[in-house]
């Protein structure tokens, strides 16, 4: 047995006040008159026996009393085996991610871990050091700590949005193990929630084998959390006085049902809301029909209501506002089915100009080109629509009705479209087909129908042309013949049909899936489109803004902080990377030459919200061939502060002497009280 304090041992010297009281009864005589004297001396004889015994035996418990407070004082330890001569290092990684912010009533993962390091810090020796991290890879937290430093560091640590995995943390950590010196101990404390969708593969990570490790698991197990999973619009863009459908999923990832209401905002002002059930990890998809009065950019968002969700109950995002998209058709004549579809929109600036008159200044100023009669254009016209291909312009492609086909081949061989031609230009009943129901899941086709209906009619076609070729099949014909395939060229795409724009080899011009097509081709004809929202901490944000190369760099600012990101300027637009510092839900405007660009919206990483996490046995299991890792239960109330004082000083004593203490006293009280 050790002691930590030995100095208070003196104290043992007090031994001698309780032998001196004893010794020096000061006490009075009193006198007794009996009536007979004849018994005297047998009533003597007792009671002297009895008070002798007596005295001695509390003489002996207040010796005990002493000698245990004494020896409390002095804090006896056991050593464990594992105590050098060596001062100790503690590096510290706290989890201070959104999920170890989610309230139990009481309090939050969060807060217990902070709780528990400071109490451990009050508890271990002045001359250990620590070294602390947490989810933000702050450079400040490359230095080492004294221990009023590293509680000031612990009062400052905040909830991210930020998120790492396993093995990005231990390396991080473990780069303080360089930092420590030959006689000084180093040990790791992990405290985190593992949350299962952020954690990553806990096995993928290569540990050290003479490190000491410890992970901390801090749970909330009961939380409850209900989230947007998805969402998208109808229309991408906001278009003015036009009505638009939101759709969104939402999900509760929790072991209890919930009855949370959503609210949709616009610019602030409440747009629409709604009440749903959800049962324990259940999903639903959720429709709202808005209407905005003007084409500017929107400022939305979701809010979800309800006492048990823990965070990101607002989900962000932005109604970009509506490019103008300049369309150029050229052809042997104008084409109504075409006019119809992007005359009547305000989005569109739809100009014609008839085959063999192509402007080039009109095609330089257009993002997508129809072309009615592809195989009759000139040299000098392929060379053009080939050059704005190559430059990131969109081409689409009719063929004529009366097609040649070695004109044909020409063609498609300039536009390196590779095709095993067969021509029929037949409107033989043996030719009709009808066309696939498409796939949703294609760009060209998301958003489009709300769902398939197997029993629709899809439009019947006559091909002036078949062509097995390897290019994108966006729709086919039952017979497997491709109707509409994309032609990739440089940074441009092709989209090419095997039929002319007439209903006699196609009603596909008159059909609903006619309009949506067209409507879609050309939205995806415009590079100025940006998301609608995007997740904190992604790398590789791409805006549509082509800039000069000079020395402006663009700003992203808040209400809170202004940062000047790293940034690439390319041909076609702008690629800047998130700061890797904690970012709040919600708005960012993005600057340049003080004036703003645009504004995006910024919401937490899904995976945070998915309330999965391994449980200790599942650590154990995972770590068992890892001899250095050590897993703390938490929930057993064993404090880091306790654990790592047995670690450096052993097992502490002080709290059995002073129950000793307790009892030496309680015994005397009743030797006094009881022994007659």
């Amino acid at each position: 047995m050790t002691f930590a304090s030995p100095l208070f041992l003196y104290g043992l010297f007090a031994l001698f006040v309780p032998i001196i009281i004893h010794l020096f009864d000061l006490q009075k005589p009193k006198k007794v008159f009996f009536s007979n004297v004849n018994i005297l001396k047998s009533v003597n004889q007792q009671t002297v026996s009895t008070r002798k015994l007596k005295n001695i035996l509390i003489l002996l418990m207040r010796l005990l009393f002493v000698l245990f407070i004494v020896l409390a004082f002095a804090q006896p330890f056991i050593k464990t085996g594992n105590e050098k001569n060596t001062s100790s290092v503690i590096s510290v990684f706290v989890d201070n991610s959104l999920s170890m912010n989610s309230s139990n009533g009481s309090s939050t993962p969060l807060n217990e871990s902070l709780l528990q390091l400071e109490k451990m810090a009050s508890s271990l020796q002045l001359n250990t050091k620590y070294y602390f991290l947490d989810n933000n890879f702050q450079s400040k937290d490359n230095f080492q700590l004294s221990k009023d430093r590293f509680k000031d560091r612990l009062t400052e640590t905040k909830p991210t949005s930020t998120v790492r995995n396993f093995e990005d943390i231990y390396k991080k950590i473990n780069l303080t193990k360089g930092l420590t010196s030959e006689n000084e101990r180093n040990t790791m404390l992990l405290f985190s929630d593992f949350q299962k969708s952020t954690i990553g593969n806990l096995l993928k990570t290569n540990f050290d084998s003479t490190q000491k490790i410890i992970l901390i698991p801090m749970q909330n197990s009961d939380v409850s959390n209900v989230f947007i999973d998805t969402i998208w619009v109808e229309n991408l863009f906001n278009t003015e006085n036009t009505k638009n459908t939101l759709h969104f999923v939402i999900k509760n990832s929790g072991k209890k049902k919930i009855n949370p209401n959503i609210k949709f905002f616009i610019d602030e002002a409440q747009n629409a809301n709604t009440s749903i059930s959800l049962e324990a990890n259940e999903k639903k998809e959720i429709l709202f029909d808005f209407i905005t009065k003007d084409r500017n950019a929107k400022k939305c968002k979701l809010k979800i209501e309800n006492d048990v969700i823990a965070f990101d109950n607002e989900y962000f995002f932005m109604l970009n506002a509506s490019p103008l998209i300049r369309i150029l058709s050229i052809g042997r004549e104008n084409n109504t089915y075409i006019n119809s579809v992007y005359q009547s929109e305000k989005i569109f600036q739809y100009q014609e100009n008839k085959l063999g008159s192509l402007s080039a200044k009109d095609l330089g100023k257009s993002n997508l080109c129809i072309v009615n009669g592809f195989d009759k254009l000139n040299q000098s016209e392929q060379n053009q629509l080939l050059e704005f291909a190559e430059k990131g312009g969109n081409l689409v492609f009719f063929p004529t009705n009366n097609i040649n086909q070695t004109d044909l081949e020409n063609v498609l061989k300039k536009f390196k479209i590779e095709n095993n031609l067969l021509i029929t230009n037949s409107l033989a009943i043996e030719n009709k087909t009808n066309l696939q129901f498409p796939d949703t899941k294609n760009p060209l086709f998301e958003s489009v129908f709300e769902k398939i209906d197997k029993s629709t009619t899809m439009p019947y076609v006559f091909p002036v042309f078949k062509a097995e070729n390897k290019n994108t099949v966006l729709l086919s014909t039952a017979n497997e013949l491709p109707f509409l395939t994309k032609k990739t060229i440089s940074k441009g795409n092709i989209y090419l049909f095997s039929v002319p724009i007439e209903t006699q080899y196609s009603n596909f011009f008159i059909h609903s899936i006619f309009v949506p097509t067209m409507y879609k081709i050309a939205f995806l004809s415009n590079n100025s489109s940006q998301k609608m929202a995007y997740v904190a901490g992604e790398k590789n944000i791409k805006l549509p803004f082509v800039l000069p190369n000079n020395d402006q760099k663009i700003k992203i600012t808040s209400n809170k902080f202004s940062y000047i990101p790293e940034q690439i300027l390319q041909a076609d637009g702008l690629v800047f990377k998130m700061p890797n510092l904690s970012v709040d839900a919600g708005y960012y405007g993005i600057k340049w030459n003080d004036s703003t660009l645009t504004t995006i919206a910024i919401n937490p990483s899904k995976a945070e919200s998915v309330l999965e996490f391994y449980s200790k046995n599942e650590l154990s299991s995972i770590f068992e061939n890892n001899k250095n890792i050590e897993i703390i239960d938490n929930e057993a109330n064993v404090t880091i502060g306790d654990y790592m004082k047995n670690q450096s000083q052993g097992i502490a004593l002080w709290k059995y002497f002073v129950i000793l203490a307790l009892v030496s006293l309680l015994a005397e009280t009743l030797l006094i009280r009881y022994l007659k």
